[in-house]
């Protein structure tokens, strides 16, 4: 009797140890679902098989309430992580070599640094300032936006299509609005063949499920970037317009477009009487002297103005602002204008009237990555 008992109370147990184990890989999963479907599939809905069918405009409300409801990544009130190795954005100089304030200002050489230096100095700043980032990677080793978020308090959109990558982003916590998709050259939705990549030690590499060929920094999709090694992926890409109204963004600071060459028809379909942007930054690398000539007219159609070509670790890139903003002439001299406090504040969004922030200072900010927490 007594061991009949003990047996019964051990099945009971085992019962019940089992039930929590599937209660908890349920729970897991459920949580997990949404994820692994936003991440992972080419598409994932009967309504946007219907969208593209109809071709639906940009406008479409239903394209813009999917891309909230099923689709996007919502920015995280979760601590960072991984990203512990990260001290700022890399201004591209050597200390060693910069021994004076002026010189320091003169070897800046950061399409990042100087699109917010114009940003600061131009831009009146209304409410938080956003950006829009295209592609944002692994969102930490070749993104222009994370300094701009952990050290000055911005928020806004990141696009990017490979899944591993976003995973990467998710995992970090960033406080953008985050997505695996790609931005549509046109004014309505379509699915495109892509390449995946891979970031090793701070290279980018394409291919990456068979072999690992390493990229001369960033790679045309006309120089054959997604059929080199058969390993295509499927991916939503949707019209900018769509995707910034869906993360409820109409003003934008700062738009960065890494695209590799699909850069002025995605510019083409915004409408920019109801999107309102005030600096861009695209890197033209890989644009035929006939397309950069259609992208500068394109531009100035726009009423952008082009402010500056800086070339940075084998790319180039263009900043442009809007016209209302800017005299419509580069200033030679805006970097030489502004005081080491004005660069510091800047740079680090730390701003207290009362310090007078010494050339030992900056320099001791920056040998140490602007570590302002």
């Amino acid at each position: 009797m007594c061991i009949s008992l003990r047996k019964s109370k051990k099945l009971k147990l085992r019962i019940f140890v089992l039930f929590v184990i599937i209660i908890t890989i349920s729970f897991l999963w459920a949580s997990n679902f949404r994820i692994q479907e936003m991440y992972f599939t080419s598409y994932s809905s009967l309504l946007f098989e219907q969208l593209l069918v109809e071709k639906a405009d940009s406008k479409e409300a239903r394209l813009i309430e999917y891309l909230r409801n099923k689709r996007l990544f919502y920015p995280s009130d979760s601590p960072y992580q991984k990203i512990e190795k990260f001290t700022g954005i890399n201004i591209g100089l050597s200390i060693e070599t910069s021994n004076s304030f002026q010189s320091l200002i003169a070897n800046i050489n950061s399409p990042w640094v100087d699109a917010l230096i114009l940003i600061e100095t131009y831009v009146p700043k209304i409410g938080q300032r956003k950006f829009f980032e295209y592609r944002a990677l692994d969102g930490k080793t070749y993104s222009s936006t994370l300094h701009l978020e952990k050290f000055l308090n911005w928020t806004g959109l990141l696009i990017e299509f490979d899944p591993h990558l976003l995973l990467n982003i998710l995992e970090m916590h960033r406080k953008a609005y985050a997505i695996r998709a790609c931005v549509s050259p046109t004014a309505t939705p379509m699915v495109k063949l892509v390449a995946p990549v891979k970031i090793i030690e701070g290279n980018i590499y394409t291919g990456y499920r068979k072999k690992h060929t390493k990229l001369d920094g960033y790679r045309s999709e006309k120089d054959d970037f997604h059929t080199e090694f058969k390993q295509s992926i499927a991916v939503e890409c949707f019209p900018m317009y769509s995707l910034l109204i869906a993360a409820n963004m109409t003003k934008i600071d700062l738009i960065v477009l890494q695209n590799y060459g699909n850069d002025l028809n995605i510019i083409t379909s915004i409408p920019f009487d109801e999107i309102l942007i005030f600096v861009f930054l695209i890197e033209v690398k890989n644009l035929s002297s006939d397309e950069k000539l259609a992208l500068r007219l394109s531009m100035e159609l726009k009423k952008y103005a082009f402010y500056d070509s800086i070339s940075y670790q084998g790319s180039v890139f263009w900043l442009l602002i809007k016209n209302e903003f800017y005299t419509g002439k580069k200033d030679e001299n805006i970097l030489k204008k502004l005081t080491t406090t004005d660069i510091y504040k800047i740079l680090t969004g730390f701003d207290d009237s009362s310090i007078n922030y010494t050339e030992v200072d900056f320099f001791d900010q920056i040998s140490r990555g602007f570590l302002i927490q």
